[in-house]
């Protein structure tokens, strides 16, 4: 397996890396490129955010398909936790599955 070191290189915004078979294979893709390879078989995607933004955010929660309303949610300052879900449904990924 490779490794890499810890480095403190200022990240601006957005860090990606493809890992497959316990190789990287791509650093620093654009983030629109995330949920295609997603889709690829044995891929392994790494996201490193630093200080997001809210149109990162947004835009992160667009490409990964999450509702919109609950990243909003989660991002608004002073915004308290929120539970609606029945009991007999479960969260994943910010969304409601029917249990």
């Amino acid at each position: 397996m490779q490794t890499g070191s810890v480095t403190s290189d200022k990240c601006d915004g957005v860090r990606t890396r493809l890992w497959r078979a316990g190789r990287l294979e791509v650093e620093n893709f654009p983030l629109e490129e995330i949920s295609d390879h997603l889709q690829e078989e044995g891929a392994l995607v790494w996201l490193d955010l630093c200080q997001p933004d809210h149109a990162l955010l947004r835009n992160l929660a667009s490409e990964l398909a999450f509702d919109p309303h609950a990243v909003e949610d989660a991002i608004s300052s002073g915004e308290a936790t929120q539970s609606d879900a029945p009991c007999n449904s479960h969260l994943r990924d910010g969304i409601r599955d029917p249990a």
